[in-house]
């Protein structure tokens, strides 16, 4: 430090000395050193989800410092703002001796974590380079300009812009920035008779942030925007205060099962229970949990119906995918939880409800990968060079989310499983509707049915297609039944839900636009 201290004003260096001693009490920079090297051991080079784990790895690290540094800023009775910007100045003239600097500095700006990663990658791994992706870093830049630019346009409109109580009845919707989440929050911030509490993981995150703005619109700012972890009890029990009802639509969707299924199986279980305990704790009305059909018709051939209701339950030794179990063993937890507590038995405790929905299809308010829009995606690109034999449930997502808004309305539905599908199709069906409609356009959707002995060879190695094999050209019809009784939903007519999805797809870019009078890209 006797060279910087020729460059660094004296005040800037007796901060940063502090700061550095305080960072580094109780091992606290071991702790993050470890951290570290811990997580890049886990990395292998040219897989898909780097620039996800890395993200999710960032967060830990803000969470750790967040801590720390508020506790430094408390003693040092100065701001955040004067701190990172005394950081910088140090930074330019002095970074290899300031170690905690480095970690501070990463806490915000997610393209130096990326390369300090990789240093540690190299590190490691005896020179084996990380494979991060420049374009992420970049895109994620731009999204904090996004963000930036959302909250300096807002305050020129004044404060009547900002989030208000209006004194209607607060009901807190979990997951709002997922394909399913995003439309039920839609559908009551239009219905307006409800105040709208909506939970993301993290709101200062501007990837999030981006996907949440871009999905409402002139309609965010009605939006009470909480921080929300299902694994953290704490901010589950902040996030449920004060609501008189919670939509629970978060749920983890993984692209593909992890080695240990547990690691998403069990945030689904827990986290479930915890909105349940801090509803009841809260005095909440009613929750209402999404959940699907994968937890009613899961079944063996000794044990399969051709027709099933909400009496109905999956085996769990049926649901062979990563998503199946998820959604099983979710809702089995819900109901767990209620009868365990006998809270059916007491009129005063809080009450719930689940929605079993159809595979969710129609147009999408956000544009990053969930199930349903990957299949149709890849039918649409020409990707998949047939269909299962196959019949499947399906809901319009906007039939989906308005019958949440029934759930919380309908005395029926009170301590109810709800079957939520508005029609049970072939894929052969959809299939066969798309290419209709699109091939003469230029696309290439093959709407012929694979063989089986194909998706026998294909479940090797591939646990959707293992999943497939026990529905095999077997007739499994949903009865919506209780849903039309209950909430009176005029389900929309399946065709146009399937349409509207590729339209839209191809509106927001996921699907090359090939239609007459499109403008061709050089």
């Amino acid at each position: 430090m006797v060279e910087a201290a020729k460059t660094i004003s004296d005040s800037d260096l007796a901060f940063i000395s502090r700061l550095e001693a305080f960072c580094q009490e109780g091992d606290f920079q071991k702790f993050l050193q470890k951290l570290g090297d811990e997580h890049c051991l886990k990395f292998e080079d040219d897989t898909d989800e780097q620039s996800l784990e890395c993200y999710a790895i960032f967060q830990s690290y803000v969470e750790q410092l967040d801590v720390k540094l508020d506790l430094f800023l408390e003693v040092e009775k100065i701001s955040a703002e004067d701190m990172f910007k005394i950081c910088q100045r140090v930074y330019k003239k002095d970074s290899e001796n300031l170690v905690c600097l480095n970690w501070i500095l990463a806490s915000v700006e997610y393209p130096k974590f990326v390369a300090m990663m990789l240093e540690f990658k190299t590190i490691i791994q005896g020179g084996k380079q990380w494979k991060e992706s420049e374009k992420d870093a970049a895109e994620y830049a731009e999204q904090q300009i996004q963000q930036q630019e959302y909250f300096k346009k807002l305050a020129e409109k004044g404060p009547e812009q900002e989030y208000k109580d209006t004194g209607k009845p607060r009901v807190l919707i979990t997951g709002i920035n997922g394909f399913v989440g995003s439309q039920i929050t839609m559908a009551f911030l239009k219905h307006g008779g409800y105040q709208v509490r909506g939970s993301i993981r993290n709101k200062n995150d501007p990837k999030k942030f981006n996907e949440v703005m871009k999905a409402f619109g002139e309609y965010l700012p009605l939006i009470e925007l909480v921080e929300m972890e299902l694994m953290d009890a704490p901010s589950v029990d902040r996030a449920v205060q004060g609501c008189k009802f919670v939509i629970h639509a978060a749920c983890p969707n993984p692209a593909k099962a992890p080695k240990d299924e547990k690691i998403v199986i069990r945030p689904a279980v827990e986290g479930t229970q915890t909105v349940l305990k801090a509803a009841q704790k809260h005095k909440v009305k009613r929750v209402v949990v999404t959940s699907s059909i994968a937890s009613v018709f899961m079944r063996s051939d000794a044990t399969h119906q051709a027709e099933y209701d909400e009496k109905d339950w999956s085996e769990v030794d049926w649901c062979l995918n990563i998503h199946h179990k998820i959604n099983y063993h979710q809702e089995v937890a819900v109901w767990n939880f209620i009868n365990e507590n006998n809270l059916t038995a007491d009129p005063h405790k809080v009450e719930a409800v689940t929605l079993i929905l159809g595979m969710c299809l129609g147009p999408s308010l956000v544009t990053h990968e969930f199930t349903s829009g990957t299949l149709i995606e890849q039918m649409m690109s020409g990707k998949v060079p047939g269909v299962a034999k196959m019949m499947f449930p399906l809901v319009d997502v906007r039939d989906a989310a308005l019958a949440h808004i029934k759930a919380l309305e309908s005395e029926g539905a009170k301590n109810q499983r709800v079957i939520v599908v508005g029609a049970n199709i072939w894929f052969k069906e959809m299939a066969e509707l798309l290419a209709d409609k699109y091939n003469k356009m230029g696309y290439k959707i093959k709407s012929g049915e694979i063989k089986l002995w194909m998706l026998k060879v294909a479940s090797w190695i591939d646990g959707t297609a293992k999943s497939i094999l026990p529905q095999w050209d077997k007739v499994q019809v949903l009865s919506n039944k209780k849903s039309i009784d209950l909430f009176g939903i005029e389900y929309t007519d399946y065709k146009r839900t399937i349409i509207d999805m590729a339209e839209n797809f191809i509106d927001l870019g996921i699907v090359k636009d090939k239609r007459p009078g499109a403008t061709k890209k050089k």
